[in-house]
């Protein structure tokens, strides 16, 4: 199963590009969509999860397509699920404190081999090319860098 998740606010771009690909491609897909106005029309959906169901859901998950926040990322980490991050930018970002994603998108990227989507185009074919790996593979080294140093250098940024 493709879990999908944008927190608790709202990231309409991703949960239609993610419900697009995934029912093209027939992929089982569940969605925790928060405070969005698109409603999914092929994808199993929740606007919110409890904190349990929200764990489970990534420790089940063969990949999880989520924002390039802190908090999912690290649980993410933890859980060692193969990830792929689509970062809130520019015109996504419709909170303050949602914050512009793209510098801790980039320190994903570069420290731990994350999947980032820059363009929402380019998401089918990075779901396909993370579904190819073997999730065996993921290893996030945590204990060889300091996960908390780079997330508090990254919030210290707004």
């Amino acid at each position: 199963m493709i879990f999908a998740t944008v927190g608790n606010s709202a990231f309409d771009a991703l949960i239609a590009a993610v419900d697009s690909v995934c029912g093209k491609h027939h992929y089982e897909t569940f969605a925790q969509i928060g405070l969005g106005r698109y409603e999914p029309k092929v994808l199993h959906w929740r606007r919110f999860l409890a904190a349990g169901d929200m764990v489970r859901s990534i420790r089940t998950a063969r990949l999880v397509v989520c924002h390039a926040g802190a908090g999912i990322v690290g649980e993410v980490m933890r859980a060692a699920r193969p990830m792929l991050v689509v970062p809130r930018t520019g015109n996504q970002v419709r909170w303050r404190d949602q914050g512009n994603q793209a510098e801790f998108a980039q320190v994903l990227a570069r420290e731990f081999g994350v999947t980032v989507v820059w363009d929402l185009q380019n998401l089918g074919s990075a779901i396909g090319e993370v579904l190819s790996r073997d999730p065996a593979d993921i290893r996030y080294r945590l204990r060889e860098t300091n996960v908390p140093m780079l997330v508090a250098s990254y919030l210290q940024t707004f």
